[in-house]
């Protein structure tokens, strides 16, 4: 339809027409793309921000499984440097209370602090990378990447 009415115009040698629906066929083109750059800039912040919460949540998750591991190896130590000290001293009959890295309050002797500290059966952390490979599947590394440098200058 508008280009009929250019092609009309032209025929006619009406150039003010003929400029006047050229500016508003290029005043729509440049509409039309700056409303879909704010569209796809309004989804590339919230998917950012999705992205963000993800992760979070993932180093929540990978944060306590590394705090149950730390908790038993510092267990595990503090009965190796006890065992070393009773073993210098030839106290055999030791004995004394004991907490164990889940809580649990136990009387231990020299056999079970050998026992409890030699143990290294825990499981290794489950870290979590379900997000980061979909970011990395996305494609959406980059803007993830700006986006949390952005949140932190805000924050300085």
């Amino acid at each position: 339809m508008i280009l009929r009415r250019i092609a009309d115009a032209l025929r006619r040698q009406d150039w003010t027409q003929v400029i006047i629906e050229l500016i508003i066929v290029i005043v729509g083109i440049f509409l039309g793309l700056q409303v879909d750059d704010w569209n796809t800039e309004r989804q590339n912040k919230i998917e950012g921000n999705e992205y963000l919460s993800r992760l979070y949540q993932d180093l929540e998750y990978d944060i306590g499984h590394f705090e149950i591991n730390r908790r038993g190896t510092v267990s595990k130590i503090r009965l190796l440097n006890t065992m070393e000290k009773i073993i210098k001293r030839g106290d055999t009959a030791w004995r004394e209370p004991f907490t164990t890295d889940t809580g649990v309050d136990i009387e231990i002797d020299l056999f079970g602090a050998l026992e409890y500290s030699t143990a290294f059966a825990w499981s290794f952390p489950n870290v979590r990378t379900t997000t980061f490979v979909d970011m990395q599947n996305s494609g959406a590394m980059i803007l993830s990447f700006v986006l949390i440098f952005l949140i932190i200058l805000r924050k300085a």
